[in-house]
């Protein structure tokens, strides 16, 4: 045989003798035949991280095996291209799952320190008149279908296969009038702020409405169209008319809000990407941040060079560049640290998996590492309000999905903007770092806490921590921040600063301020990254504390907490906003629900024959009202009955969120009959509104202390007990819980 039929790197045959071969055993004998496809997963990253001299050897090691093993049989083998191989053996019952554990085995037993991952299609030849290169390509559509598979390593040949590529062939013989006749159509999603439940963006969909087919969903047309390269031009018009949308928004005075598409592997190799969408946005007059691009982590690992050099144009040319399906697959340490980035959006498999409590921390390491290098987060697939609550806990920035909003056709996302509140989406540079002025954001106290740091959401963040009580002034420039000081002593309770910032930095700023007599009263919050150091050097010059980035809710309270605590014994400044600080909701105003247990177990344990109240009120038609107008509307309505309460209620009396749409108040005293009846009667009253047609009312259960449970967790089971007696009555009722 002519040794130039035989592959250089691993002595199979080539195309041309494997498919002479191949034809001569499938015509010269009486036996049946099977052509089994083998793909390895991810060649081209062991060619870059380890060299092509070690993929050529992982080649070499895969055809030795290969042969070995059919050796005595009658077979051929091929090596089609740079990791996929090819074999024709005689069929026998079980041989292939035989032959593909065999080769899962010797392929895992290579001295490799990465996972090396190998994918199996077979092929019963059953038709002998097709061509030998029809067959392989039917074995090779069968690998197709399982690559991305974790869980599955091989698959056969059959009619559903044959029934997906004539889908394929009809859409590809579709995709071009659709275009022109416009049966493609833009959706948006919008994304929510967890700080505030309020929209901060949103992303554009595509769908396509057959005129027989019907709807055709993305998961199909999108991988067809990134194999045919029609991608590029699907984007194209979605970029269109997002900046069409986007454009309509603006000029019609609605809320504009940022906007991410998609830009694929495909428009990566557009050399002239960046100008082609500066063109798009400034022809419709639009900015560019306002228009976000999502880039596949998978555009990374195939080229990144190419990826790398792209993007840092984009964000040169003022684009916000969103990271999408991080962890998806091959995520690195490299690809976000060389990536100039803005926002990682986590999979949606991180937040919607079974394996809760191990994606969890996976989460939070990976939002800690985003805040850490000053990138934002939004979480995908959102359908729960357990999954909420999980990335509210780990302090996720933005989420999107269902448990929000399907997508939305434009028209009808165009709608709701003219009603909905925007928390913006930090979307440029200009947005991402602070202004140098100091701008000042009310909060329900005149006392203000000053923030010094160059990422707005970091001010924001502390914004939405304290704002129940405090109002918080920001900037980025530290030298102004010295000057609101100077007129604002009266009022600024704490300035909590960046170690690094441009010009003047904390520490210089934190000096100044202590060698002014009166300045020096103010307490200072040094806060700096992990790495940056300067903790001793910023306490030895007199700053109240020193904490690390990224900071959680939790400890960023709590230190404040205890800075305020400090100054206001030692000056006399704001105690009763210092004692308060930490406890409360950002959201509701009301204490946190671990602080409230803890005072009510403080209570029964220091006051054990006194008599107390224990009081439940769950709002009603809370989801009719979500369905209708949205979950920022539940909110507006919790927060709208979290203000009355704080009113009708005294000090003593513990007020807080025990549940989503359900308060508790611990009332320190028992009340005559008639005393207790006059006032829930009006603060069922009080406690009612309608939200389009909606009548939101309250129903009250009620239990005693010590009658109704002698420690906390009995009064509360009590309550919900006379809760639900409540809910079945009329509205309008409560109940006390009564021993049978």
């Amino acid at each position: 045989m002519n040794s130039e039929e035989r592959d250089v790197i691993t002595g199979l045959y080539g195309k041309d003798g494997f498919y002479r071969e191949a034809r001569m055993l499938i015509d010269t004998t009486e036996n049946e035949y099977d052509i089994i496809a083998m793909d390895i997963e991810r060649f081209k990253i062991i060619n870059d991280n380890y060299g092509t001299e070690e993929g050529d050897r992982l080649l070499k090691y895969i055809a030795d095996r290969m042969v070995t093993y059919t050796d005595s049989m009658n077979s051929a083998a091929m090596r089609m291209s740079a990791d996929c191989f090819f074999i024709i053996v005689e069929h026998h019952e079980g041989f292939e799952e035989q032959f593909i554990s065999y080769m899962r085995n010797e392929v895992n037993n290579y001295d490799l320190s990465m996972k090396v991952t190998v994918k199996f299609g077979i092929y019963k030849v059953e038709d002998k008149t097709i061509s030998v290169a029809k067959m392989c390509n039917r074995a090779l559509l069968a690998v197709e279908m399982i690559k991305g598979k974790y869980d599955v390593s091989f698959n056969y040949y059959d009619d559903s296969i044959r029934k997906k590529m004539e889908l394929e062939q009809t859409i590809t013989n579709d995709m071009e009038s659709a275009l022109a006749n416009r049966e493609f159509e833009v959706y948006f999603q919008p994304k929510y702020d967890l700080l505030t439940d309020k929209v901060a963006g949103a992303e554009a969909l595509v769908r396509w409405k057959h005129p027989i087919r019907g709807m055709i969903s993305p998961g199909i047309f999108i991988p067809i169209f990134e194999r045919n390269g029609f991608v590029t031009k699907l984007d194209m018009f979605v970029w269109e008319e997002t900046c069409k949308y986007i454009s309509q928004w603006k000029q019609k005075g609605r809320v504009s809000i940022p906007v991410s598409v998609n830009v694929s592997r495909c428009d990566i190799y557009n050399t002239n990407l960046p100008q082609v969408l500066l063109e798009l946005v400034g022809r419709y007059n639009i900015n560019p941040d306002e228009l976000h691009l999502e880039i596949t982590e998978t555009a990374y690992t195939e080229d990144s060079e190419q990826l790398i050099e792209v993007v840092s144009q984009l964000k040169m040319s003022g684009f916000i560049i969103e990271m999408d399906d991080f962890g998806s697959g091959y995520s690195s340490l490299n690809m976000i640290s060389e990536l100039p980035i803005d926002i990682l959006k986590l999979d949606m498999r991180f937040v919607q998996s079974d394996n809760a409590n191990n994606n969890k921390n996976i989460m939070n390491f990976v939002v800690g590492l985003a805040k850490w290098m000053n990138l934002l987060v939004v979480a995908e697939g959102v359908e729960t309000q357990e999954q909420i609550n999980s990335l509210k806990s780990i302090e996720c920035n933005y989420v999107q999905g269902f448990f929000y909003s399907k997508p939305l056709p434009g028209n009808e996302f165009t709608q709701q903007l003219k009603d909905i509140e925007i928390s913006p989406m930090i979307n440029d540079s200009d947005k991402t770092r602070t202004k140098d002025e100091v701008v000042l954001r009310k909060g329900a106290g005149e006392k203000v806490i000053l923030v010094v740091d160059g990422m707005q959401w970091n001010c924001d963040t502390i914004y939405e921590y304290f704002k129940s009580t405090y109002s918080v002034a920001y900037t980025g420039n530290a030298q102004n921040a010295i000057n609101y000081i100077e007129d604002n002593y009266d009022k600024v309770v704490l300035v909590i600063s960046e170690l690094i910032l441009k010009g003047m930095g904390g520490m210089e700023m934190l000096i100044k301020l202590k060698a002014e007599r009166e300045f020096a009263k103010i307490p200072v919050i040094i806060t700096a990254q992990l790495g940056q150091g300067g903790e001793e050097m910023a306490l030895a010059l007199g700053a109240s504390d020193f904490i690390l980035k990224p900071y959680s809710k939790g400890v960023m309270m709590r230190r404040v907490q205890n800075v305020l605590l400090q100054s206001s014994m030692k000056y006399g400044r704001d105690k009763e906003n210092a004692d308060n600080i930490a406890n409360t909701n950002p959201s509701t105003g009301l204490i946190e629900s671990s602080d409230a247990s803890a005072r009510i177990f403080g209570f029964m344990k220091s006051r054990k024959d006194a008599e107390a109240t224990y009081v439940l009120i769950s709002v009603q038609n809370l989801d009719k009202v979500k369905d209708i107008c949205g979950h920022s509307k539940v909110c507006e309505v919790i927060e709208q009955f979290a203000a009355i309460l704080k009113k009708s209620f005294r000090k003593d009396e513990i007020i807080y969120q025990s549940a989503p749409g359900e308060f508790a108040i611990f009332l320190p005293r028992k009340f005559a009959d008639s005393e207790f009846d006059a006032r829930l009667d009006e603060l069922q009253k009080m406690l009612k509104c309608t939200v389009d047609n909606v009548d939101v009312y309250c129903a009250i259960g009620v239990s005693e202390y010590p009658a109704g449970g002698m420690n906390y967790q009995m009064l509360y089971q009590n309550a919900k007990i006379a809760l639900m007696e409540a809910k079945a009555s009329n509205a309008g009722k409560y109940k006390v819980f009564k021993y049978k």
